[in-house]
């Protein structure tokens, strides 16, 4: 069997795949350049298999590879894979649900403490020496500090979804003693201290706001001004998900 790889494997994984078939590299993972279409033709002909991240497979790919009967996505979302045109085709596809998902709980807490107490802002100020425009007094002369912000100790965290991300996240956060409050219309079981609230209640109660949904037409633009505009006026917007469930004009 003829496999091309264009994901990121590690050494490991390259060693396992080489027992079952012929492996040829390119793409994204040999250089970091995502393959148009017609370059991953070129590349992957004759093989029967494919482990991909970000190259597109449509009805051109498929009916310029008649050999191909599978399609590893190395990611958790195959956004990037027609679905009807694999059908089409009787190729199977698999992917990689949860594969990212600490990674990515990880950085969900780290932009809400950094969101909080103002760490970016902080960092660019000290790096760039802006030293006049910034209004403190380390003395409490001041009655106004730019870069005061807020701890998490004592605020709910309200999650958009509550999948394998968001669960993790909920695990990180247990020794900030915050409330947790998710809004999720196909979960049935709820674990013991998380709370379910509806979409309003979420938006309105939540001092941070955390999106951890799917993208689906059902889903694409999904937090929208309505519910933006239920947030409390210190209320932080968290997206770790994808970017088109957020209404960016919004």
């Amino acid at each position: 069997m003829k496999a091309f790889v264009s994901a990121q494997l590690t050494p490991e994984g390259i060693r396992e795949l080489e027992q079952y078939a012929e492996l040829k590299f390119g793409g994204w993972g040999a250089t970091g350049k995502k393959l148009t279409p017609e370059e991953l033709v070129e590349q992957a002909a004759d093989c029967e298999m494919m482990v991909i991240c970000y190259e597109e497979i449509n009805d051109y790919v498929l009916d310029h590879l008649p050999k191909l009967r599978f399609i590893a996505c190395s990611r958790g979302g195959v956004e990037n894979v027609d679905r009807e045109a694999v059908r089409r085709h009787q190729v199977w596809v698999s992917s990689a649900p949860g594969r990212n998902a600490n990674a990515v709980a990880e950085l969900t807490v780290a932009l809400m403490l950094c969101a909080l107490r103002h760490i970016p802002k902080t960092h660019h100020y000290i790096m760039s020496q802006q030293w006049d425009r910034v209004p403190w007094d380390m003395a409490g002369n001041n009655g106004f500090k730019t870069f005061d912000g807020f701890e998490l100790d004592g605020k709910t965290v309200g999650f958009v979804g509550y999948g394998a991300i968001a669960r993790r996240v909920a695990r990180k956060l247990s020794g900030f003693d915050v409330e947790l409050l998710a809004y999720d219309p196909f979960l049935t079981q709820w674990p013991q201290g998380v709370r379910s609230v509806t979409w309003e209640e979420l938006f309105s109660k939540s001092d941070i706001v955390s999106i951890h949904a799917k993208l689906t037409e059902q889903t694409r633009g999904l937090v929208n001004g309505e519910a933006i505009g239920r947030m409390k006026k210190t209320g932080i917007l968290i997206n770790t998900a994808r970017g088109a469930l957020l209404d960016e004009e919004a």
